[in-house]
């Protein structure tokens, strides 16, 4: 259900936003987030270390993106 979600924010976003570019990313140990945005066609475009407080704690982030070029090749 999270990954129908997802896509169906992706296409809102490049078919009815007509945005041009999509970012997003999870702290690093957050290996399902990962693999939806994997799943959804975006690209792995950095790390981000001790990016985010979580609980108190320093956590890596990883960021994703995909543009609307690859989108359509995708679709």
């Amino acid at each position: 259900m999270t990954t129908e979600a997802a896509k169906a924010c992706v296409d809102y976003a490049f078919k009815e936003l007509d945005a041009w570019k999509i970012t997003t990313g999870c702290v690093k140990e957050n290996l399902a987030s990962e693999r939806i945005m994997i799943k959804l066609g975006l690209r792995k475009e950095g790390e981000l270390r001790n990016h985010q407080s979580v609980d108190g704690e320093w956590k890596d982030r990883v960021v994703y993106g995909l543009l609307k070029s690859e989108y359509q090749m995708e679709a």
